[in-house]
């Protein structure tokens, strides 16, 4: 059996970008993504700053020119959060003392973080 990852708190402001009526899924993630299956739960993603929301919406919609990301007109949600006990894979070193191969946190094949999650 894996070790437990060591765990970590938040509380602070996280970021999102969604349609304005949308700010959080209340139902099953229609499109796989890298912790989620389609279909398998509402998922929420976030980062910690503006800059990590825009680089995955540019990311996940596949933008590819600033033509295209000057199209987007999505609001950034700000969510203040308060989580206990994260699974903390902040660094590669912190998940493979968990037992988690770190370089599953950048592979484009996302079978092992959908397994973890």
């Amino acid at each position: 059996m894996a070790p437990e990852p060591a765990s970590t708190t938040f509380d602070g402001i996280a970021y999102r970008w969604s349609n304005y009526d949308t700010p959080l899924w209340t139902r099953a993630n229609s499109a796989a993504q890298r912790w989620n299956g389609a279909g398998e739960g509402a998922t929420q993603y976030v980062s910690l700053t503006t800059d990590g929301a825009w680089a995955e919406l540019i990311r996940a919609e596949e933008l590819t020119t600033v033509a295209e990301v000057r199209l987007v007109r999505l609001p950034m949600w700000g969510l203040r959060l308060r989580e206990l006990h994260l699974a903390d894979y902040s660094t590669f070193a912190k998940a493979e003392e968990a037992g988690f191969p770190a370089d599953a946190l950048v592979d484009d094949d996302h079978a092992r973080c959908r397994a973890e999650a």
